[in-house]
């Protein structure tokens, strides 16, 4: 596994979330905890793979 592997679903929610803005009317609240969330997922996956956690933490500054 790559390290963007741990950020593919928090990149596709938030490209999906700028695509569709203007049908999607999410409450700051509910985008913020889907975000939180995935970048909770993300941490799991690093720890799962062995990643280091100055390279994710590198990759995840790029990210957010």
């Amino acid at each position: 596994m790559r390290l963007t592997d741990c950020f593919a679903e928090l990149m596709a929610y938030v490209a999906y979330f700028l695509r569709n803005k203007d049908q999607n009317n999410l409450p700051f609240s509910e985008v913020q905890s889907d975000i939180k969330r995935l970048l909770t997922a993300s941490e799991e996956v690093m720890r799962q793979e062995g990643i280091s956690a100055d390279d994710y933490n590198e990759a995840r500054f790029a990210i957010c």
